[in-house]
């Protein structure tokens, strides 16, 4: 479904991503691994068509992502919330946005998903870094995603909340899922393959039970379970 061929990006004469390929089937889901500066958040910009690559190509479905642009539903670092609105206002703007018809009390049973639901009519700005977040990934998930990107989906998230994030991502059957992690277990454990990046160049990639390679060479890997 997604195919990234080759793509290239170059900033002050520095490659930030060096001839990457990736594909992603139906239901997949990639984690892409690396330290920090190896180039995760801008290969993901690129997949969601935020980014054009100077060579190579972002297929979605045998066409250009830019001429067939996909439902995505995209977390980066930057939640994307409109901070003087509440939560409610939030979610029924982006509903709108794309395109989904949801009664009120489907946003109320999405934002009681997350625990967000006694927050539904404060203001974005009111809330912690973490209650951002999950608001951010509600929007992701709400939409019906027919692509999901996901940069560090569960920073500033308690166990609870990793929990929800992993519940609904396993409910998307067809949707391929792309996200990106510090953490090797984590990664592993959530993804059924792996992306090695370093210095923006994919060093090594495989199945989730391939691990000896990325062990080695990514030995940085944070060790904790989430």
């Amino acid at each position: 479904m997604l195919e990234m061929d080759g793509v290239t990006l170059s900033l002050a004469g520095r490659d930030i991503i060096d001839d990457v390929s990736l594909s992603l089937s139906a239901g997949e889901k990639l984690a892409v691994l690396g330290p920090n500066g190896a180039g995760k958040t801008t290969l993901l910009k690129m997949a969601a068509g935020l980014l054009e690559p100077d060579r190579g190509s972002v297929i979605w479905q045998n066409k250009d992502i830019l001429k067939n642009r996909p439902r995505i539903g995209f977390l980066g670092h930057e939640v994307q919330l409109y901070e003087d609105l509440t939560l409610r206002q939030n979610l029924n703007f982006f509903a709108r946005l794309y395109g989904c018809s949801l009664k009120e009390s489907e946003i109320e049973s999405w934002l009681s998903r997350f625990d967000l639901m006694i927050y539904a009519d404060s203001r974005v700005e009111e809330l912690s870094r973490g209650m951002k977040q999950r608001l951010a990934l509600c929007r992701c998930f709400f939409i019906s995603p027919q692509l999901l990107i996901l940069d560090e989906p569960y920073t500033g998230l308690d166990v609870s909340s990793i929990k929800v994030l992993v519940e609904l991502w396993s409910e998307l059957s067809s949707c391929p899922v792309l996200f990106t992690t510090h953490d090797l277990d984590w990664g592993l454990e959530h993804g059924d393959r792996w992306l090695l990046l370093k210095k923006g160049k994919a060093v090594a990639g495989g199945d989730s039970s391939e691990v000896d390679s990325l062990k080695k060479k990514f030995p940085g890997a944070r060790r904790e379970k989430v």
